[in-house]
């Protein structure tokens, strides 16, 4: 007696799934896992994106200048047309006794040597690291560095008429 081979009977199973209307009936199980991935990964690197612009931004520092002093102190907000500044508006800007340049992401003290007649000088919130830059500015009696990253007090002693330093929060 002859022996017949065993047919092997495949059994296809088929996966039903609940499709929403607008879905597409073309897509199985894996190929929505593979969305979700995908989806996953592109929201993460939005995430990744987001956190480096903000770190750039955190970063990016400004340096004092005329158009700056010119932009937040003698033009209350105005800007500068054609980004100059003429010269009647300079000779004023020269002979401010108050300087208010906080929260606009100054890196250092510099360019302020034109304004031996300054008095008062604001650089609060701000990301300064150092005193430095202010030796000519002798008649400077207030001094407000708060919110900033300065470590150490130096370069100050030659400011004899200097009332109040605020340096909090540093």
């Amino acid at each position: 007696m002859e022996k017949k081979p065993e047919k092997k009977v495949k059994k296809e199973v088929k996966i039903k799934k609940k499709t929403k209307p607008e879905e597409s009936k073309s897509e199985t199980p894996a190929d929505e896992s593979v969305m979700d991935e995908l989806e996953q990964k592109y929201q993460q690197r939005l995430r990744d994106i987001d956190q480096k612009m903000r770190l750039q931004e955190l970063l990016q520092v400004n340096p004092i200048t005329l158009q700056m002093i010119h932009k937040y102190c003698f033009a209350r907000g105005q800007p500068v047309e054609g980004g100059k500044i003429d010269d009647d508006s300079a000779n004023k800007i020269i002979y401010l006794k108050t300087i208010r340049l906080g929260f606009v992401n100054i890196g250092e003290i510099s360019n302020l040597d034109l304004f031996d007649h300054l008095q008062s000088l604001f650089l609060e919130s701000n990301k300064i690291k150092a005193i430095k830059g202010l030796e000519k500015n002798i008649n400077l009696e207030f001094l407000a560095l708060q919110n900033n990253y300065i470590k150490k007090i130096e370069n100050i002693s030659h400011l004899s008429k200097l009332a109040l330093l605020d340096l909090s929060n540093n």
